[in-house]
């Protein structure tokens, strides 16, 4: 994914992004700890769900482009600036 002059593109155009959650970290983890390492992107829908199927102890969702791009403003704010 790449950002320019407010336009975003996706490459392949397929790719989404897994935003996931350790479920086994309790309260003694960072948000560092349990989410960064378990929010990837994928190729496609089809390959997070074959990723999320071979993987236990998450608490996931699949996010399309538009939704990931908002959650990052969301989470992220200043680090990502300009206009998607």
């Amino acid at each position: 994914m790449t950002t320019r002059g407010g336009t975003w593109t996706w490459a392949p155009a397929s790719a989404v992004v897994v935003a996931g959650r350790a479920t086994d970290c309790g309260t003694d983890c960072s948000s560092f700890e349990a989410m960064c390492p378990n929010t990837v992107f994928h190729t496609s829908p089809e390959s997070a769900r074959s990723y999320l199927a071979r993987r236990g102890g998450l608490d996931a969702q699949i996010l399309d482009q538009h939704t990931a791009i908002e959650c990052g403003r969301l989470n992220f704010g200043a680090l990502l600036t300009g206009p998607a």
